[in-house]
């Protein structure tokens, strides 16, 4: 879809864009928008879960570098008269959301939140070794999940090469 917008401060968008996606969204781009700010948080989330946190931390700041680049280079076109296509850099189309997928998503956030508060009152009652169990298999549930997702792409991609 292109876009003609009304004319937007140069200064604003610069400015809203030390924010990702800010500056776009600020200029009328929301989909381009949302998918910088989508990927900075997902480069700060891996900062946070990630035991080479240095790479989230590199993946986030280029993200917000590139940002504030594309928007000085949407300003420029937009303030030319140039017709600006709201076009994320990821083609991603939204999956259809059902109560099935809400509730599978409430039974794993309850189970996580389950095992935490049983894990703190393994440890506030002494009871360290199970405590500890119970620490280590928590710990490994991210990882293997990935794990787990990357193997089923990988083999759902040989068996539909499409």
């Amino acid at each position: 879809m292109q876009y003609h917008p009304r004319a937007k401060s140069g200064f604003l968008a610069v400015l809203f864009s030390l924010v990702p996606g800010c500056g776009l969204m600020y200029m009328g781009l929301m989909t381009r928008g949302a998918q910088y700010l989508a990927a900075f948080f997902l480069g700060l989330l891996f900062l946070s879960v990630m035991p080479m946190q240095y790479l989230g931390l590199f993946f986030a700041l280029l993200v917000l570098c590139y940002n504030v680049f594309d928007t000085l280079h949407i300003h420029r076109q937009l303030k030319l008269g140039f017709p600006v296509e709201d076009k994320g850099f990821v083609d991603f189309k939204m999956p259809k959301i059902t109560a099935v997928h809400i509730g599978i998503l409430l039974l794993i956030l309850g189970g996580m939140w389950g095992v935490k508060i049983v894990e703190n009152l393994l440890w506030q009652y002494n009871v360290v070794v199970l405590a500890r169990i119970i620490n280590v298999a928590t710990n490994f549930v991210g990882p293997a999940g990935l794990v787990l997702i990357g193997l089923y792409v990988l083999l759902r991609g040989r068996r539909n090469p499409s």
